[in-house]
């Protein structure tokens, strides 16, 4: 019995310890949230503004500092609470600045446009296609293998409509989030 005990003590301290494991996170220059559980893998250029979240369970900080805030924060003498405040009063100066340089949760105005039209133009295919689809199947002239392919085809293409009217939905969630005017969506 004893051997079961301690099968079972080393498997569950295997698991524990990869469950405390670090995820990294950062923003690249087209504002892309990025995740890596290595920090090898974060670009050199971004390691300084590297993010380390730790575990994500109950009781737990959602957001540790990064190596280089924490050492910067010791020898300013700053505890964790003071430096908390001061990124969130850098987040609010940079996305006022971000106002002022025309860029909304870090892409352009140009860049959200060219975005949302993207979007409306694959829905427009898709609109197309089905429409052909549907011309003809009311023509009458086909077999009813070729009917039963384009009804499928069709069905194929309402739930690709769907899945980009929900993108289209969820990028106009971001770009309100973002404060984006109306111009450019």
């Amino acid at each position: 019995m004893s051997k079961i005990s301690s099968v079972l003590v080393v498997v569950v301290l295997l698991f524990a310890t990869s469950a405390l494991a670090e995820t990294y996170t950062w923003v690249d220059s087209s504002g892309t949230l990025n995740f890596s559980d290595d920090l090898s893998q974060v670009p050199r250029k971004y390691r300084k503004k590297v993010k380390v979240r730790g575990d994500m369970g109950p009781g737990m900080p959602a957001e540790v500092e990064s190596k280089e805030e924490m050492s910067a924060s010791k020898e300013k003498g700053e505890t964790a609470k003071d430096t908390e405040k001061g990124n969130t009063a850098k987040s609010g100066k940079a996305a006022k600045a971000d106002k002022k340089d025309g860029l909304y949760g870090g892409k352009s105005g140009a860049s959200w446009k060219k975005e949302f039209d993207s979007v409306r133009d694959q829905i427009d295919a898709v609109d197309k296609q089905m429409e052909a689809n549907n011309s003809r199947m009311q023509q009458g002239k086909m077999t009813r293998s070729e009917y039963l392919s384009n009804e499928y085809s069709n069905r194929s293409l309402q739930q690709k409509r769907n899945e980009l009217i929900g993108k289209l939905e969820s990028l106009n969630e971001q770009a309100t989030k973002a404060g984006l005017p109306s111009e450019f969506r």
